[in-house]
């Protein structure tokens, strides 16, 4: 049977939010949320909040009302609240968000955040609203001071596009841990970034002034792409430990910078004055191309020490420089006194062309006035 049109548009909402929250199920041939529409699901007692399900042939989610509200999905956990938060799940052939919109199951209280599910074929993440204010995503944070465990975000797809300062995020702001981000997908391709929003890509963070540990990062794929600036990066701005990144594909290319000089690339960092250590990142693939100043890093640049980059790879090409610095594999210890990790790399083929270079230091390898460290 074919499957009819559902819209909501010029901010209309759906929402079933309660002390124990209803079930959301919508399934259609192409489903929109436009103009600052939502669905909310949201848990605000002591009671499970409830699911929601989007199934469909298309869905697309985008656009912003006249009060500047983003079209979004919400399965929160409110301020105040004890329960756990409802799980959401977009099962589509093709899923597009754009125009600052977003889909979030965050915690604000007690209760511990639910799981986000994206099932699809092609997926493509763009971009932000127009005033600057929201970056088009997937988001799940745990919120400032004492809040129940941020959410996890599970993604399986043939293809995956995040572009132009789109991001895919598990995030802490306070003392519960962040949830888990896991792609799976035969292509991954995450580009450029944005003046308002940073880097395009997908981040597991500390935040500042958190206490909660960040979350790791899982990527399965035939062939991932970060170019432009873009970036997939585990980072601790806090007392909390960063999580753990681990890649394992086929063929990866990390190209360029963006125009500002934000290198592409993987990385595990401590960012300045963070206290706590970074994660590991780890890569098994058969081809590692890193090129035009894109950078692989384990880091720290504050008194937490970093984790160890490791690589197993058939053949691995690191390339050229930008104007901003040269293309590598780094474990820095900068400014602080963080020690800096280990680099353990396994390759049949390994080319160091043309300015690149591999490093382990207590310099900056991109700014030569930033202050030496003096961790080990």
């Amino acid at each position: 049977d074919r499957l009819n049109e559902i819209t909501l548009s010029n901010a209309a909402s759906l929402e079933s939010s309660g002390n124990s929250g209803g079930r959301v199920s919508i399934r259609g041939g192409f489903v929109s949320l436009i103009d600052g529409s939502a669905i909310l699901t949201d848990t605000l007692g002591d009671g499970t909040g409830g699911s929601l399900t989007i199934e469909a042939e298309e869905t697309e989610i985008y656009g912003v009302a006249e009060n500047g509200f983003t079209s979004s999905l919400f399965t929160n956990v409110d301020l105040g609240a004890t329960g756990n938060g409802g799980d959401a799940l977009i099962d589509t052939g093709y899923l597009y968000i754009g125009d600052g919109a977003q889909v979030n199951v965050n915690t604000f209280g007690l209760g511990n955040a639910g799981t986000l599910t994206v099932k699809a074929g092609d997926i493509e993440i763009l971009g932000g609203s127009l005033d600057g204010d929201f970056p088009s995503g997937l988001f799940a944070q745990a919120d400032i001071g004492e809040t129940g465990v941020g959410g996890d975000i599970n993604i399986e797809a043939d293809y995956l596009l995040v572009a132009d300062g789109a991001q895919i995020s598990t995030t802490t702001f306070g003392e519960a841990n962040a949830g888990t981000l896991t792609v799976k997908a035969n292509e991954i391709e995450l580009i450029a970034g944005s003046r308002d929003y940073g880097s395009s890509g997908l981040f597991a963070n500390a935040d500042f002034d958190s206490t909660g540990n960040g979350g790791n990062i899982f990527i399965e794929s035939d062939y991932l792409y970060i170019a432009d600036g873009a970036q997939t990066i585990a980072a601790t701005f806090g007392e909390g430990d960063s999580g753990n990144v681990s890649v394992e594909t086929h063929t990866i290319e990390l190209v360029g910078t963006s125009p500002g000089g934000t290198p592409s690339g993987m990385f595990s960092t401590v960012e300045a004055e963070a206290m706590g250590n970074g994660g590991s990142l780890e890569i098994n693939t058969t081809n590692l191309y890193v090129v035009d100043g894109a950078q692989v890093a384990a880091s720290t640049r504050g008194s937490g020490d970093s984790g160890v980059l490791d690589i197993q790879a058939d053949n691995v090409e690191l390339n050229g420089v930008s104007d901003f610095g040269a293309s590598g594999l780094f474990s820095n210890a900068i400014v602080s006194d963080g020690n800096g990790g280990d680099i353990n790399l396994n390759s049949d083929r390994l080319f160091v062309i043309d300015g690149a270079t591999i490093s382990a230091s207590n310099f900056s390898s991109r700014n030569p006035d930033i202050p030496a460290g003096t961790g080990a």
